[in-house]
């Protein structure tokens, strides 16, 4: 008897969804690929529960019929490609028959479209794979698709997914990448009932990508226009200081599709070689636009990859597109004698966003600033435009959730949310809160029985570059001053039970915020007032910070402050951990510097309060606060024999 048998269909697009459906973000991007390929002018996209529980995204494109309407949804199913040579010159987003398919045979499904030119439209809902409902009724022209209660019938694969807050996160970052490529097309976002972002139709990319990363941002940021020979970049690339600790900033595009490319990434390094500090990475927005055939896209299930024919071309076109872009940068500065070149590195700005929270800023159709006009005046200039404006104004406001709307008399209206048939229930249970990471509550630090190793160190002297030199019975002890004193303010801060004081700023600094960074620090405001910051929002997406925790060093204060943005946007850790980092910020602010002389009654001090912490032997970042040298290391090395 034969062991080799043909897969059930059922199971065999069980197979392509895990391919396909890595999260959530994959069917954002699946459905978004097709709305943009059926030629949408606007598209909304709403979550529930970070995806887990709903995916839907609503388009006012070229709809499909009813034939079309089922046939979409048999394996290998598609519009795009009729003949193996469609393969090397493929022009759309989606191509990928195996899609929808994989999508409903792991979800609950539901397609609502109408093409234009006819009377009725299709309602197909489907479950698990097998089609339960077909009907002909009036729709609005354009597709309405939704995933509820995702891998309901593949546990094993639902218990792989992250966190609500994780999940959001991905397909926020999603939306923004296709946002980013397609200026043209308005979008919409909602997450759980919430607005998070808006932005209208036929935009520059200079104005898309200012509401979208920010303005201050955008002002800093050098155009990018050259031709390779058949490879064309365009785009923006920082100008020399401004930097980021990772490369999340770094956004590229090939023939408008959002790729993750080393060879890209390489020649960016290439362009910024000794422009940069080590460990550091330019934020970009590039688009390189080349022919067809020399570009595969069909490398990865979720076509996040793609593969050139001429790496080397490629990467040669990025660096010396970027190279002939801060030359210009350098020629122009030569010739200005009263503007400052632009500030030291300032830490990532991020923009993902947190699930729970006020929404984040939404701009009207009808009245937009003109940001290509004035992302290159000075700041007050450009606040007061943004505050004389109602519509960026009002995203300081609550958005309520949108209430069902009548059929819109215009096809260039998105359609009216539709009723959907609501989901399985699925317990609460499946849709875990964060946990609260085990943690320590310490004791003050005088309660606490100090560690006689530490609190008996003999100090000899004080050594260049901040360093302490003792002894003990087992050795000599090097001791990172400037990391002892974190470790001490970082456990004072963390045994504080009520709020910390703060000190007032001479000059308040003001931060214009990327949108989704923006909704983060708003939810953290009290949190961020509790640890000393006096942060208050003065319209859309801008704050003021007027105070500090007291003894908070002010040195590059603002460089500082994006840091600690940056820790408040990093959804992927537990809430215990978060919070652990921002007081790591605080407490390094707050220490002695490397170049600080102590008094031997410092350095005493120092030594006691070290040694009455829970975990004096590291920094609050990982890094050892002392480093013994045994007496036994020394007999070693100068030969003695015991």
């Amino acid at each position: 008897m034969s062991k080799i048998r043909i897969l059930d269909e059922a199971i065999s697009n069980r197979i392509a969804a895990g391919e396909v459906i890595e999260r959530p973000a994959s069917i954002v991007k699946e459905f978004v690929d097709n709305a943009l390929d059926a030629e949408a002018e606007k598209i909304a996209i709403y979550i529930e529960k970070g995806g887990h529980r709903l995916v839907r995204v609503v388009d006012n494109g070229s709809g499909m019929d009813r034939e079309d309407a089922l046939m979409c949804l048999e394996a290998h199913a598609t519009s795009k490609i009729k003949s193996a040579e469609d393969i090397e010159r493929i022009f759309t987003l989606g191509f990928r028959g195996e899609a929808l398919p994989s999508i409903a045979s792991v979800s609950h499904l539901q397609i609502l479209t109408q093409m234009e030119e006819q009377n009725k439209g299709t309602k197909v809902v489907v479950r698990g794979g097998i089609i339960e409902s077909i009907e002909d009724l009036e729709l609005n022209v354009g597709t309405d698709i939704s995933a509820g209660n995702i891998f309901f019938n593949m546990p094993a694969r639902k218990k792989f997914l992250r966190t609500v807050q994780t999940e959001e996160a991905h397909i926020h970052e999603m939306i923004l990448a296709l946002a980013l490529a397609h200026p043209k097309t308005g979008f919409e976002y909602w997450a759980d009932k919430r607005k998070v972002l808006k932005v209208p139709s036929n935009q520059t990319l200079r104005n898309r990508a200012a509401l979208l990363l920010g303005r201050n941002l955008m002002r800093e940021m050098l155009p990018v226009k050259y031709r390779h020979s058949s490879v064309k970049v365009s785009g923006f690339i920082a100008a020399p200081g401004l930097t980021r600790s990772s490369r999340k900033e770094q956004r590229v595009f090939v023939n408008n599709r959002p790729v993750v490319d080393r060879t890209v990434q390489m020649a960016i390094m290439d362009a910024y070689q000794s422009r940069i500090s080590k460990g550091v990475h330019p934020p970009s927005l590039l688009f390189l636009d080349l022919p067809i055939e020399e570009v595969d896209i069909n490398v990865h299930p979720s076509k996040k990859e793609v593969r050139f024919r001429s790496e080397h071309q490629v990467g040669a076109a990025v660096r010396d597109a970027i190279i002939e872009a801060l030359r210009k940068f350098s020629a122009a500065k030569l010739k200005e004698t009263d503007t400052p070149i632009l500030s030291t590195n300032v830490q990532k700005e991020s923009n993902i966003m947190s699930s729970s929270g006020s929404p984040s800023t939404a701009l009207s159709d009808d009245k937009q600033v003109d940001l290509d006009a004035i992302l290159e005046k000075p700041w007050q200039e450009i606040t007061d435009k943004v505050l004389d404006s109602p519509s960026l104004v009002a995203s300081a406001i609550p958005i309520q959730p949108p209430k069902p709307a009548a059929i819109p008399t215009k096809q260039t209206d998105l359609p009216a949310p539709i009723d959907i048939p609501a989901p399985i229930d699925i317990p609460e249970a499946i849709y875990p809160e964060e946990e609260k990471l085990p943690g320590f509550d310490a004791p003050e630090l005088s309660q606490v029985k100090p560690h006689e190793d530490i609190l008996n160190l003999k100090i000899l002297a004080p050594i260049e570059q901040g360093y302490l030199l003792a002894s003990s019975p087992n050795g000599l002890v090097v001791i990172d001053q400037r990391a002892a004193h974190e470790r001490v303010e970082f456990e004072k801060l963390k045994n504080k039970q009520k709020q910390v004081s703060s000190q007032g700023l001479l000059f308040p600094l003001t931060f214009d915020l990327a949108p989704t960074v923006s909704n983060i620090v708003t939810q953290q405001q009290e949190q961020l007032k509790q640890l000393g910051f006096e942060l208050e929002n003065f319209g859309g997406n801008s704050f003021i910070l007027s105070g500090v925790p007291a003894g908070f060093q002010q040195e590059n204060l603002k460089q500082v402050m994006h840091q600690l943005f940056d820790e408040l946007s990093e959804t992927n850790q537990h809430r215990a951990t978060v919070q652990d980092d921002r007081l790591a910020v605080i407490a390094s602010r707050a220490s002695v510097s490397t170049k600080q002389k102590l008094s031997s009654i410092e350095q005493e001090s120092l030594i006691a309060e070290l040694a009455r912490t829970q975990m004096p032997y590291v920094c609050p970042r990982g890094n050892p606060t002392l480093i013994l040298y045994s007496y036994a290391e020394f007999d070693k090395k100068f030969g003695r024999k015991k």
